[in-house]
């Protein structure tokens, strides 16, 4: 008896950063730049701007270190940085119950009113940090806001829906 195939769901899109930043800053062939300003294989190029490769932290930092970005702003809705007197690109102190992290904010309507992204979790600089890797990387970890006592039902840290709050940094 033949096996049935599992039913495969199609890859997540991982390229909004990427798609939002050529906007951004004008890049109208994104497929040439990649090739020309990253060095990605035709190849690479494609399936990068497809979905078919998966968005990870090596791509992410080499495309943001193309484009002179920091590829760990914290996303807010453009009303909420309005209400606060934040302006786009301002940096801003994010405060949990057990932490507060500095980081750039990028205004962008793809965010809910109310609700905030720090997409990834870069520069774990906590003493103690046994991943040697990540404390080289500079930028902000989620990991220094999530509360230790909120755990999803798994039993791993509960990493949406903190509690924070998001004041412009004072110089």
């Amino acid at each position: 008896m033949a096996k049935t195939p599992k039913p495969t769901k199609p890859a997540p899109r991982h390229d909004w950063y990427f798609r939002e930043w050529c906007e951004t800053l004008q890049i109208r062939f994104p497929h040439a730049w990649l090739q020309k300003e990253v060095g990605y294989s035709d190849g690479k190029a494609s399936n990068v701007l497809t979905g078919k490769k998966r968005y990870d932290r090596d791509i992410i930092n080499e495309v943001a270190k193309a484009m002179h970005r920091q590829p760990y702003e914290l996303l807010m809705h453009p009303d909420d940085l309005s209400e606060r007197g934040i302006a786009d690109g301002a940096l801003v102190d994010v405060t949990s119950r057990v932490g507060t992290v500095r980081v750039e904010v990028a205004a962008t309507d793809d965010m809910m009113r109310g609700v905030v992204s720090l997409p990834h979790g870069y520069g774990h600089q906590v003493d103690g940090t046994r991943m040697r890797n990540a404390t080289k990387v500079a930028g902000v970890s989620i990991n220094d806001l999530t509360d230790p006592s909120l755990l999803d039902l798994s039993g791993n840290a509960a990493l949406n829906g903190v509690p924070v709050t998001v004041a412009a940094a004072a110089p």
